[in-house]
């Protein structure tokens, strides 16, 4: 509605002045060009948010995985914890399959204490397909996914090069 109304003024306006129609593309093109570079700047803006997320995240944990370590809060509660964050979004591409969901699903269900190196190379590997999902679809829930897949797969190879202690 509020389109038609602005083509209609448009075109009276050119009927009666042609220098008009030169106006109206020029507004036309720094509109789009504007418009281009906002979106930019708002990608840009989620990146960065993203990058501060990962940050705050990573220290987070591993405040929590020192005290973990020296015994003050049990590991098998902070890696329940930790596990019910990391989420295993749903596979809707390529690059992340449901193969891999299925996958992620059972290692994320598995007993803490029967995790190996590999189990931790594999998260991060299947955490690598979501992130290339996220780029390629722009969900902007597989991001999150992706910093927790990766903060877990790092917790599990601190609590492997700890021995395995449960404190």
């Amino acid at each position: 509605m509020v389109w038609e109304t602005l083509v209609q003024v448009a075109l009276q306006a050119i009927s009666q002045a042609p220098w008009a129609l030169a106006l109206i593309i020029i507004i036309l093109v720094v509109y789009v060009r504007l418009r281009d570079e906002f979106r930019g700047e708002l990608r840009e803006l989620r990146r960065e948010l993203r990058e501060w997320a990962t940050v705050v995240n990573t220290n987070l944990i591993g405040v929590m995985a020192l005290l973990a370590s020296e015994g003050r809060i049990p590991w098998d509660a902070f890696l329940k914890s930790v596990r019910e964050l990391t989420v295993s979004p749903g596979a809707e591409s390529r690059y992340y399959t449901k193969a891999d969901e299925e996958e992620l699903r059972r290692l994320l269900n598995k007993d803490y204490r029967e995790y190996t190196e590999e189990d931790a190379r594999r998260i991060e590997e299947i955490a690598r397909k979501v992130i290339a999902e996220a780029e390629a679809t722009g969900r902007e829930g597989l991001y999150e996914a992706y910093y927790w897949l990766r903060s877990y797969a790092q917790l599990i190879r601190f609590y492997l090069r700890l021995g395995k202690k449960t404190a």
